[in-house]
């Protein structure tokens, strides 16, 4: 069969394009490397003072209180703690094993304690001895006592 032949009038027009081509924007990380808070933690951790890190912590831990008796604050520190559970990276099990050894809240610790040995990043030598495993509850007694003294 024969192809149809065209009238001269009649050719084909190129296809138009709807779309046009755009400029690729900045390239978004999906890790949290690239955020200040993540950044300002590793410096710490990788600082030759161990103030650094625990002053950093520490800072965090109080910009969950609220400041206004009423008001509640923007971030709560178990929200802090999720997120950082979240994140396994060595400068967010630095900041949970501080967290662990300055927290009041024993089930907050506990949650901690339990992700903690999950964990395997390298930890400077004065970090890992914050990490004790009879944590001392408000009242001075040592809460691995009391759990002990509850099942017997």
């Amino acid at each position: 069969m024969p192809k149809k032949k065209r009238r001269k009038g009649h050719q084909r027009r190129p296809q138009q394009r709807h779309l046009t081509s755009v400029q690729p924007g900045p390239a978004v990380s999906e890790t949290p490397e690239h955020l200040s808070l993540f950044q300002g933690l590793r410096q710490a951790l990788r600082s030759d003072q161990p103030l650094d890190l625990l002053g950093a912590v520490s800072s965090l831990m109080a910009a969950t209180l609220p400041h206004d008796p009423f008001a509640e604050a923007p971030v709560s520190l178990a929200e802090l703690v999720e997120t950082f559970i979240g994140t396994p990276y060595a400068e967010t099990t630095a900041a949970l094993t501080i967290i662990q050894a300055l927290t009041e809240d024993d089930l907050l610790a506990g949650r901690i304690g339990r992700e903690l040995t999950r964990r395997r990043h390298p930890m400077p030598h004065w970090l890992t001895g914050l990490a004790t495993p009879a944590r001392t509850s408000r009242r001075g007694v040592s809460a691995t006592c009391c759990a002990t003294a509850k099942t017997t």
